[in-house]
């Protein structure tokens, strides 16, 4: 107890180390802090703080609540920074809060919407003199709106950002570079790129840039689907952010890594990648909307791979999760991975239960609701106890509903083929009597 009060009274000094860090030691601080301060509670406005150490501190949580994969909160955090700032009269942190829960909460905001907070912000801007933070404003904004498909705006207003400063000319050239490939001129994206490369020294820091650059240049060779060269280039930037240091950059890359072998079919070492990023995600606190995306990637490689026990673990702690978060396509994909590793294992009870959910969570969908209905049959007279003749009257009952379902639809295609299997597996049930 009384080296977490120690570490905290130390959190005002790093949050106002953290403002005013290079980017590549804002990344060890911010690893830090994950590593220090896995509760909210110390990142509370306290009055024992002047305005300044409060609002640092709040920025600092921010930004760790992005790290774990919160953004949602990490938004509600930078409105709260952005009030604090109004009543200070600080036009410009106010704004800039702005622009960075604006960009957190653009996926959930509709486009209209988005466009016209986004307009609203830009007219706060017009009434800032130019400054660093301004600058910074612009940028987030010109990202936002180019996401959103204004490519116009997006140019004008990197335009109007002063990139004087090496702190926003990274960020300045890679928006650059986003809108190369928003008009779809790779190539001048690439050339761009490796000018940036080839000229280190217009950034102050050289490690952070060429990290940013290297994540950068790993997006794109998603995106492009070339994923061999995206797999070499994550290899390398794990090696290096390891000999740096960088462990949140590490815990990134190694998901990243996981990914890129499940989409390669690398199942083994999606095992071995998913569990390391496992524990250096435990390592750095990281939230659980980042561990259950790990989980989701290993349930389906240990699906394909047949390996039921811990299969069946993560495909239930996907859907359970899902269905905290209201994330009914997740929950319905989880549930069958779940169900259908349980019936290979031969566990007979656990998969009926399982494929009697799945049936109900396709309730709007009438063929795969016919099929889990079934395959609840199924997996019922498979694990029938003693009372044997209670279990296929269950069982004939599940199936009657699925026959209804099934000779209520046209006759063709997927339906046509879970009729055979119909009448087979209900044909086997009644010789079970």
């Amino acid at each position: 107890m009384a080296n977490r009060m120690d570490i905290t009274l130390l959190l005002p000094d790093l949050a106002s180390q953290y403002a005013t860090s290079s980017h590549s030691v804002s990344l060890r601080l911010l690893a830090y802090a994950l590593q220090a301060f896995p509760l909210a509670e110390p990142f509370v406005p306290s009055p024992s703080r002047s305005e300044t150490e409060n609002l640092n501190i709040l920025r600092l949580w921010a930004d760790m609540l992005v790290a774990r994969g919160e953004n949602g909160a990490a938004a509600s955090i930078w409105k709260q920074v952005a009030v604090w700032c109004h009543h200070r009269d600080d036009l410009r942190g106010a704004t800039y809060a702005l622009a960075q829960a604006h960009a957190l909460l653009l996926p959930q905001i509709p486009p209209a919407e988005a466009s016209e907070t986004a307009a609203q912000l830009i007219k706060f801007l017009a009434r800032v003199p130019d400054s660093l933070e301004k600058s910074e404003s612009l940028v987030l904004l010109a990202n936002s709106l180019l996401e959103l498909g204004d490519l116009r705006a997006a140019q004008i207003l990197r335009g109007e950002a002063a990139v004087s400063s090496a702190r926003i000319r990274l960020d300045s050239a890679l928006l650059q570079v986003k809108i190369y490939l928003a008009q779809g001129q790779r190539e001048q994206a690439l050339f761009f790129l490796d000018d940036l490369e080839g000229n280190p020294g217009i950034f102050s820091d050289l490690q952070g840039a060429r990290m940013t650059i290297g994540m950068f240049r790993l997006q794109m060779d998603q995106d492009s689907g070339n994923y061999a060269a995206a797999l070499n280039r994550v290899k390398t930037l794990f090696q290096q952010a390891k000999s740096k240091g960088l462990l949140l950059q590490q815990a990134l890359l190694s998901a990243t890594r996981t990914d890129l072998d499940a989409e390669m079919h690398l199942d083994q070492d999606v095992i071995s990648h998913g569990i390391e990023t496992l524990r250096l995600f435990d390592q750095l606190n990281l939230g659980e909307s980042r561990r259950i995306g790990v989980k989701a990637v290993l349930a389906r490689s240990l699906a394909r791979m047949g390996r039921a026990k811990k299969g069946i673990e993560y495909a239930e702690e996907v859907s359970a999760w899902a269905q905290r978060h209201g994330n009914l396509a997740l929950e319905q994909e989880f549930t069958v991975i779940a169900a259908d590793l349980a019936a290979r294992d031969l566990q007979g009870i656990r998969a009926a239960g399982l494929y009697g959910c799945a049936a109900d969570l396709y309730s709007e969908r009438p063929l795969l609701r016919a099929r889990y209905l079934r395959k609840c049959a199924v997996q019922l007279v498979y694990s029938a106890g003693s009372d044997r003749e209670t279990t296929i009257h269950w069982a004939l009952s599940l199936l009657r509903e699925a026959g209804e379902l099934l000779h209520g639809m046209e006759r063709h295609g997927e339906v046509a083929a879970e009729l055979s299997a119909w009448e087979f597996d209900r044909l086997w049930i009644r010789t079970r009597k």
